[in-house]
């Protein structure tokens, strides 16, 4: 059962093809590029998009194809044959039927309707102890519309399976694309396993709109592989709008903001800032929670080659005293482990 924008839908379960990109359903083969797969029980396949995927099913018999984590209403499909019916589950969410001819193999192709225009997405990290704010986070960005959204990381306490589906049955609220990037408490005891059952690989790119969204993973040190595949999403997206969006940006790092200068990235949005950068350089925007300052996100519009930032607070409404209370304390957590520091 997962949560897709409020509602629980009965979908294919997690099993041992969760989180990678091929499997076997009802002896059809089925491989995900820019996704993954999310379940397979029988011949129902649940995959996830990163992006606009591309899925290529091949064998003999019939499949039904739920994809979450598109805008179902503004995604358009491109098969290039056995669609029998397209139906969208959710606003993030979008089930296909086939069936697949032996020797035959069947292309799906989503992206979205419109390739141009402005649009506006979200940026969020360090959701992991808003409590009853998260409520007012979502309605917010909700009401703001936003393509999609990234979290930075520091969205659950730890790695375990159940911190997760809480989060899931909270973020499953939204009306849009969720993306995420790993840091440490996410990947913390068996959260490396849940993470990537559930979100897929760590290290990834997005495209929309002719922009790029580059998350790469910083959770632990980056290593010298981890620079060439970041410079390697960074070549194939230059002359784009660049975005990165990363658990920890290591703006003392002369490697790393070197690469984001070279390759003109407009912003890179972290959880943790690993530094100050060079003057003049990329713009770094930090999306931790500070103890006093308040809730916030940051939506990012773009417009062409034009690219605004608007840090929207997240003022939470109708607490319980209860509410307040447990609030007040972490704060004064966030405060103490500041201090310790």
């Amino acid at each position: 059962v997962y949560a897709i924008s409020g509602a629980l839908i009965v979908l294919p379960r997690t099993g041992k093809y969760a989180g990678q990109n091929s499997g076997t359903a009802g002896g059809t083969g089925v491989y995900v590029e820019r996704g993954f797969i999310s379940g397979i029980d029988g011949r129902n396949v649940l995959a996830t998009a990163l992006g606009e995927p591309v899925i290529t099913l091949s064998g003999k018999g019939q499949i039904n194809l739920t994809v979450r984590n598109i805008r179902a209403y503004e995604t358009a499909v491109r098969v290039s044959n056995g669609v029998l019916e397209q139906r969208p589950i959710a606003l993030d969410g979008l089930t296909l039927n086939f069936i697949v001819d032996a020797g035959e193999k069947t292309v799906v192709r989503l992206g979205p309707k419109s390739v141009s225009g402005s649009f506006t997405w979200a940026a969020a990290g360090d959701t992991r102890d808003w409590g009853p704010v998260f409520e007012t986070l979502v309605a917010s960005i909700n009401e703001k519309g936003p393509a999609f959204v990234i979290n930075a990381g520091d969205f659950v306490e730890d790695g375990e399976r159940r911190k997760y589906r809480a989060f899931l049955d909270r973020a499953g609220k939204l009306a849009m694309p969720l993306y995420t990037s790993p840091g440490p408490r996410e990947l913390g005891g068996r959260g490396e396993k849940v993470y990537g059952e559930l979100f897929g690989p760590r290290n990834y790119g997005l495209t929309y709109r002719g922009s790029a969204f580059i998350v790469p993973d910083t959770a632990g040190p980056v290593s010298g592989a981890g620079f060439a595949w970041l410079e390697g999403e960074l070549k194939k997206a230059e002359g784009r709008n660049i975005f990165v969006v990363t658990y920890r940006a290591p703006a003392d790092d002369p490697l790393f903001t070197g690469l984001l200068s070279r390759y003109g990235v407009k912003a890179v949005y972290s959880v943790k800032s690993g530094g100050a950068p060079p003057p003049g350089t990329v713009r770094y925007i930090v999306l931790a929670h500070v103890p006093g300052k308040g809730y916030s996100y940051v939506l990012t519009r773009v417009d062409g080659k034009d690219v605004s930032f608007e840090e929207v607070a997240v003022v939470p409404k109708g607490l319980t005293a209860f509410d307040r209370i447990t609030l007040a304390y972490e704060e004064l957590l966030r405060r103490i482990a500041g201090y310790v520091k």
